[in-house]
């Protein structure tokens, strides 16, 4: 299987921590966790200029692309505020993100669990451009909150909102995950003004 040899590679120490994107047709699920493992990022065929240069940018911030999941522009009109919902748990997380959110002129609303998250989302009168979603949270982790969060969506037929997956951990197992229950990014912690930024870029709310 065309799979096989990157396990093979990975196992080699001089490429132990070297990248390895993969070209594929099919969607991620398509794949076992032990075939998707040795990869960092699977890019979709056709390829383009924009997606090579997007995942290698990624690559080297750490913001990871689900570029199997499609999503539709949301460009902003000049000067217009984001709406943020940030669901995170942890005290200290939620204080550094909301500090880092005010440096780019963001006023975040917080979530304390996935539950808490799906019910500002189901329920708010303004939708939200973006979600930053911690994967680990009581009640309802992320991963949970993401698939209720895209159920309502298809029920409703409406626009995916982009969901951005804050976690410390960045094994391709732990990615796949992210993805497979719909989330669109992966930001790895600690999160830096930077990586938020591009991690905002990407998804089309902010300029470079």
């Amino acid at each position: 299987m065309a799979l096989c040899w990157r396990g093979e590679v990975r196992k080699l120490e001089v490429y132990e921590d070297t990248p390895i994107l993969m070209l594929t047709h099919e969607r991620t699920t398509s794949f076992t966790i032990e075939q998707i493992m040795p990869v960092n990022t699977v890019i979709p065929r056709p390829l383009t200029s924009f997606t090579l240069k997007s995942t290698l940018l990624a690559e080297a911030t750490g913001v990871s692309l689900n570029a199997l999941i499609s999503m539709e522009s949301r460009a902003l009109a000049p000067n217009q505020k984001l709406n943020v919902l940030v669901a995170e748990d942890n005290v200290v997380n939620r204080m550094v993100i909301e500090g880092l959110l005010g440096k780019l002129n963001i006023t975040p609303q917080f979530a304390e669990n996935g539950k808490e998250a799906v019910e500002y989302f189901m329920t708010t009168k303004t939708l939200y451009d973006v979600i930053l979603m911690d994967c680990e949270m009581p009640e309802l982790d992320g991963y949970g909150a993401a698939m209720k969060i895209r159920e309502v969506e298809r029920n409703k037929a409406l626009t995916p909102i982009p969901i951005i997956a804050l976690t410390a951990h960045v094994e391709a197992e732990h990615r796949q995950r992210v993805f497979n229950c719909g989330m669109n990014y992966f930001l790895t912690k600690p999160v830096t003004r930077d990586k938020l930024h591009e991690s905002l870029v990407s998804v089309g709310l902010l300029s470079e």
